[in-house]
């Protein structure tokens, strides 16, 4: 849908309205359209609340209006709870009204079937038409702490933070929002999207990357709307603020789940995967990984640095720790001469005085605070992990009080802590919640929080290459599959090296052909009807003379006799034999949603067995591709095979700079395989030998 604005102003009339009509009021408290005007009411907004229903006079003693015409001066947003079949009606009574924000709570649209989905499509037409900016249908509403308006019928925030959650399940909202309370995470926002009729993740997203309220932008999505835009528009959010999502619906099964609730329909995981981690995101895949990240960026949007300290009274838990720091993008600070001498001189002998830092089992609140002071002091930590086992002389909530003095006397480090057992660590639990210090169950959730952080600030450093906007060339006129030899032109004139390769249409062709190439040779079936030439048995390696061609084209014609031959390109195809260099996957898709994509990965036979593929989204250039397969265990393996091989790693990234080109000046072009193409060592360059091209229709 078409929406007039995109900057932040844009959509202030939601988040900072002077009036407010609420349409479904009446005087059942369980409605809830009710208890979405109670809500208003009992906020720390201090706007106007109008009730509208056509079916009474006041609401307690509040006057109620008919319908939002007879409204009185002038109305900033409407939130409509009535049955669906009436929600059309009241957007066009919106419209001419000019009011021009809108949230609709009413389900009964595109998540209930081909009806509901005619019914949204009337929404869309309707604030197309009067230049309303639409939140859901089939939605929660918002709520927006800064402001103090909770337009949802769910218990209000009530703890202001700087996070924003935008959500595509209201149910989810709630329960984050629930969480938050509990555990005295602040919110800034938390908004529903709901069927996505109007406003989509593209213009929250915006709108929150420049808001100077909100520290990092947290989602949950079922689909992605308009997804190279939303690469875009990611991208330039996280060089803001860290942008943490889950995205649901991804497997088959998820898949159904999701078009049955809001009619989602999802892009492939890998697809997804690939998209989040080239646009900067931090992709999480459990709502417990939300909690987690909430409670560290609550507190600190970013990290100075990725040196941690673990500070411990028993081994075991400092080990568990140090593992997961392992396998993170973190790594343990180095204690330096002071801060061992410091350490040395207040501890027991038994203490470790280097990272992790074991002040063993008796350590009581006083030992804590006096080593947390002096890591504390220490310039190389960016992060202090601070963990505690319930033993007989350990003092819980003391030992919490004194993390929250140091905390507060060293505020540019990261403060963490994890309070291992039940209920004799509960109440100190309780007040490091309070004072704002993250509290994880286990030191792995400790880690992997602070390593969410830290890769949201490193993923928004990354600038994405300038390269020029893509160039429209004239279209391929072929359409369907271009076979191998022309495939190839194409792939030269894109700056491909290819293997010369000859053509011929029979027997009396190819041994002329041959005497053009050197032995041994290459035969290959060249047919529509053979997209898969080695797998379908049409390649024919190592001819090493004119007496060994003749007879492998005799071979050949038996399993490919005429029918197979008969059309424009359709013959056979020569090739010199190369024994040097290793064989790598390239190829290129264009995906409904993200738009083209290129695939990279080991080649041969067996690449459609070969799950190990990694995805990138041009424009890129050779150097910034190597940063973006280092951000993905497939693309690292890649590259770590690649090296371990001797191979031409740059040739491998440019060739596929090139194909990236190609399929952003041919909109037509469906797919593209370049397998194998050779990488040879270094300073051997690359060689394509086989291609193939499908140009089919593609709508962006």
């Amino acid at each position: 849908m078409a929406k007039p604005g995109n900057s932040r102003n844009s959509l202030d009339g939601f988040f900072r309205p002077r009036v407010i009509a609420v349409v479904g009021v009446s005087n059942e408290s369980k409605k809830l359209g009710t208890q979405i005007y109670r809500n208003l009411l009992a906020g720390r907004w201090h706007g106007r609340v109008v009730p509208v229903n056509p079916n009474a006079n006041k609401i307690g003693t509040v006057r109620c209006y008919p319908s939002v015409d007879r409204i009185p001066g002038r109305v900033d947003l409407a939130v409509i709870v009535t049955p669906a079949p009436t929600v059309a009606t009241i957007l066009t009574s919106c419209g001419k009204k000019r009011i021009k924000n809108c949230v609709i709570i009413s389900a009964g649209f595109r998540e209930t079937g081909v009806e509901g989905k005619i019914r949204e499509q009337e929404l869309i037409n309707i604030a197309r038409r009067y230049g309303i900016k639409l939140l859901g249908p089939n939605c929660l509403g918002f709520m927006h702490a800064g402001s103090g308006i909770n337009a949802t019928f769910a218990r209000p925030i009530e703890q202001v933070g700087s996070l924003a959650l935008i959500s595509q399940s209201g149910a989810l909202a709630v329960a984050v929002t629930d969480w938050a309370r509990r555990s005295s995470v602040g919110f800034r926002a938390v908004i529903s999207l709901g069927n996505k009729a109007g406003l989509n993740e593209n213009d929250l997203i915006d709108y929150f990357a420049a808001d100077p309220g909100t520290s990092a932008i947290l989602l949950y999505l079922e689909s992605i709307e308009h997804g190279e835009k939303f690469m875009a528009t990611v991208r330039a959010a996280v060089k803001r603020k860290p942008v943490v999502i889950i995205k649901s619906g991804e497997s088959e099964l998820g898949q159904r789940a999701a078009i049955s609730h809001t009619g989602a329909l999802s892009s492939p995981r890998e697809v997804v995967a690939a998209a989040l981690r080239q646009a900067g995101a931090i992709q999480i895949h459990s709502v417990k990984e939300l909690y987690q990240f909430a409670q560290v960026g609550a507190v600190s949007s970013e990290l100075q640095g990725n040196n941690i300290a673990i500070v411990t009274n028993a081994g075991g838990a400092g080990i568990m720790a140090t593992d997961a720091i392992a396998t993170s993008n973190l790594k343990l600070s180095q204690a330096d001469s002071t801060t061992i001498k410091k350490l040395r001189a207040g501890l027991p002998a038994a203490a470790s005085v280097s990272n992790p830092f074991d002040l063993v089992g008796d350590a009581d609140a006083v030992r804590y605070k006096l080593a947390l002071k002096v890591i504390g002091s220490d310039p190389a930590v960016s992060a202090v992990v601070v963990l505690l086992t319930p033993q007989v002389v350990t003092q819980p909530l003391a030992t919490a009080q004194a993390i929250i003095a140091v905390a507060k006397r060293y505020p540019l480090k990261l403060w963490v802590a994890s309070f291992l057992g039940g209920e004799s660590v509960a109440s100190a639990r309780t007040a490091l919640a309070k004072a704002g210090i993250p509290h994880f169950e286990y030191p792995e959730e400790a880690i992997s929080a602070i390593d969410m952080l830290w890769r949201a600030r490193t993923n928004g450093q990354y600038h994405a290459p300038k390269i020029q906007s893509a160039v429209s060339k004239k279209p391929l006129k072929q359409t369907g599959l271009i076979l191998p030899k022309p495939a190839l032109g194409i792939l030269k004139s894109y700056g491909f090296n290819t293997i010369p390769t000859r053509f011929a249409k029979d027997n009396h062709e190819a041994k002329a052909a041959a005497k053009s190439l050197r032995y041994p040779l290459v035969l290959k079936i060249s047919s529509q009807s053979m997209i898969h030439k080695a797998a379908g048995g049409g390649v024919w390696v190592g001819i090493k003379n004119e007496h060994e061609l003749l007879r492998t084209l005799r071979i050949a014609e038996r399993r490919f006799p005429a029918k197979y031959r008969r059309g424009i390109g359709e013959g056979w195809l020569l090739q010199h034999q190369i024994h040097s260099g290793v064989e790598l996957f390239l190829g290129g898709r264009r995906d409904s949603s993200f738009g083209p994509m290129v695939l990279l990965g080991k080649g041969g036979v067996d690449v459609e067995k070969n799950k190990a593929i990694t995805i990138a989204f041009p424009p890129f250039t050779s150097e910034s591709l190597r940063r973006q397969l280092s951000l993905g265990s497939a693309g690292r393996d890649l590259m770590q095979f690649i090296h371990e091989q001797h191979l031409d790693l740059m040739a491998y990234l440019t060739a596929a700079s090139h194909l990236g080109q190609l399929l952003r000046e041919h909109n037509e072009i469906s797919e593209v395989d370049v397998n194998p193409l050779f990488v040879g060592p270094v300073g051997e360059g690359t060689k394509a030998v086989d291609a193939r091209i499908i140009i089919g229709e593609y709508k962006k």
